[in-house]
């Protein structure tokens, strides 16, 4: 009986990190980012502003790296399917802060436009970084975190809102050591 228990456990510990996940942690990340957001001489003052440089940069074929330095980024962000195998490395939970306010309720749109960050590229891959939105409990659907890229990599981050917190559209995503908060549906 022990043992079987004991395979159980090895074959639950293999299944939590998915064969995709190994790969893309195996192949590492580059030394130094493409590209900083944040105060600093020569640092990109938005996070959208990084992400539509690096749209048009002409490195396509290898993981590009944008570091966002600790703050508070009032921003909503799609990262759209033009932009494969994207990495956000941030300074760590509630240090590096993405923040927008949309919602069903204020916006009349639709629960997937309310994200205050989407993920539509194939393996994204965000670390040290908290996604969040504010909208209040009383403006219905209020997305901190959309994702329907395929192959999505989450470290180390924390998700928070109210109604829908976490929308897990499509695709094969992966979250290890992430907090995610939210009242309704989250």
């Amino acid at each position: 009986m022990h043992k079987l228990a004991f395979l159980l456990f090895l074959t639950m510990i293999f299944l939590s990190s998915p064969m995709w996940t190994l790969k893309t942690m195996a192949k590492g990340l580059p030394h130094a980012p493409d590209l900083v957001v944040g105060n600093g001489p020569g640092n990109i003052p938005t996070i959208a502003e990084a992400i539509a440089m690096a749209v048009h940069s002409k490195v396509q074929r290898r993981r590009f790296v944008i570091k966002i330095k600790a703050g508070v980024y009032n921003e909503n962000i799609i990262i759209d399917d033009h932009l494969p195998r994207l990495t956000l490395l941030g300074d760590g939970k509630g240090r590096t802060i993405i923040t927008g306010q949309r919602s069903v309720g204020a916006s009349g749109g639709s629960t997937f436009d309310t994200a205050t960050v989407g993920v539509d590229a194939v393996g994204f891959i965000a670390r040290g970084i908290t996604f969040r939105n504010t909208a209040g409990p009383d403006n219905g659907q209020a997305v901190a975190l959309r994702v329907s890229g395929d192959r999505a990599v989450f470290y180390n981050c924390s998700i928070e809102g109210y109604q829908d917190t976490l929308y897990v559209f499509e695709g094969r995503q992966f979250y290890k050591n992430c907090d995610i908060y939210g009242t309704v549906d989250f």
